[in-house]
């Protein structure tokens, strides 16, 4: 074995050290994708999410019963407090998700299809 200047041991080549660091970095780079993964799945579902309820949330606006019963303006609840579940390829949606207004509070719950027309 050599001494080398910086007072660590050294085998005569570098390739130990290289093979070691490999499986690190292969490991630290399937950990950011998978992270990076996630938070794009989690930001796809907000928005599908706040896109949904912000429709169902201007049409409820419009329904004479709903305002009689919640009043206006109606006021989306906090989204820990909602259900979201995405169909296979984005064909459907079901969202659950807590209201309020000045009369009261509820939940409504949506469940949206989209068929493609042949043309």
């Amino acid at each position: 074995m050599m001494w080398t200047e910086f007072g660590t041991y050294s085998t005569g080549g570098s390739s130990g050290s290289r093979k070691r660091s490999l499986p690190r970095r292969v490991l630290s780079i399937g950990a950011i994708s998978l992270a990076g993964g996630l938070v794009l799945s989690a930001v796809n579902d907000l928005a599908i999410f706040h896109g949904c309820t912000t429709k169902v949330i201007e049409k409820a606006a419009d329904n004479q019963k709903v305002v009689e019963a919640i009043g206006v303006p109606l006021v989306r609840g906090p989204w820990y407090e909602a259900s979201l579940e995405v169909g296979h390829r984005r064909r459907s949606v079901s969202c659950t998700f807590p209201v309020s207004g000045p009369h009261g509070s509820g939940f409504f719950q949506i469940e949206a299809f989209s068929f493609v027309v042949p043309d």
